[in-house]
């Protein structure tokens, strides 16, 4: 039987790009925006941000609360004007809002195909690979540089309708002031994701009365310019790779060791 195994001699020689071999570790988990996180960037940023406050009967600052109007709060809200609570009890103040639409934004991108989406590089300000020693800096290495490979999302417009209850109007000038104020800014957690908000108007100030239950109403709607990358298996099998690093080059010098400095040779 002939031999088949492949000799030294044989054998092609493959140049090997080594940039390209990675560790099992290099693949990262790839970022997921949803419409959840555009959600909680409203609450959040009211929340922790603007940090409305009013003064009430008893010369006391109450902060206001943030909630979501579910399909079931909204329904109550429509049908009797104010929000109460299980034994009945209207809220005061308060602050309700919900989805009211989602708007695709071409004008910022738009993908060719989700079946192969399309990615960015983002260049990682620092690499553990990148350790700063004595050795590396008389030799000249030249550092590796880390790039993550994001795909790029769907821009999106979410609308929201917002409504806000106090006691007062005066209360009430105070909450849409700050609020009229952080108009234009990104809102959301400032270490995770932060969406451009836009107001373009708040209704008049307005009393409302059901029996001896008084409140001052406002509403405005709310856009947020967001972007989702959804969690879907397209997404994870075109992102096999989600790391990669540069090349580096060390230059060494010829030395030559001597017992004598005279012997050096005439450059």
């Amino acid at each position: 039987m002939a031999n088949t195994k492949p000799t030294a001699k044989t054998t092609k020689s493959k140049k090997i790009d080594r940039s390209s071999q990675i560790k099992r570790d290099d693949k990262k988990k790839v970022h997921e925006v949803g419409l959840y996180d555009i959600d909680s960037a409203v609450k959040y940023y009211i929340d922790n941000v603007i940090q409305p406050q009013i003064i009430d009967m008893n010369n006391s600052r109450i902060s206001l609360p943030v909630i979501y109007g579910s399909p079931e709060r909204w329904k109550s809200v429509q049908k009797s004007n104010f929000y109460r609570d299980v034994k009945g009890k209207i809220q005061l103040p308060l602050f309700m809002y919900r989805k009211t639409g989602i708007e695709k934004n071409r004008d910022l991108a738009s993908k060719v195909d989700p079946n192969a989406p399309l990615v960015q590089l983002i260049k990682m300000p620092y690499t553990n690979k990148n350790r700063y020693d004595n050795f590396s800096k008389l030799i000249g290495k030249k550092p590796v540089i880390e790039y993550h490979q994001v795909v790029v999302p769907d821009y999106v417009k979410v609308s929201y309708e917002c409504i806000i209850w106090t006691e007062l109007v005066s209360q009430m000038n105070n909450i849409v002031e700050a609020i009229n104020y952080a108009e234009g800014a990104y809102w959301g957690d400032s270490t995770r994701f932060n969406f451009r908000s836009k107001i373009d108007s708040f209704s008049p100030a307005t009393e409302i009365a059901k029996g001896t239950d008084r409140a001052t109403k406002c509403s405005f709607d709310l856009e947020l310019q967001g972007f989702i990358i959804p969690n879907t298996l397209q997404k994870q099998i075109n992102s096999q790779k989600t790391k990669s690093i540069s090349t580096s080059t060390v230059i060494m010098g010829s030395e030559r060791l001597v017992d004598d400095i005279n012997d050096l040779p005439n450059p």
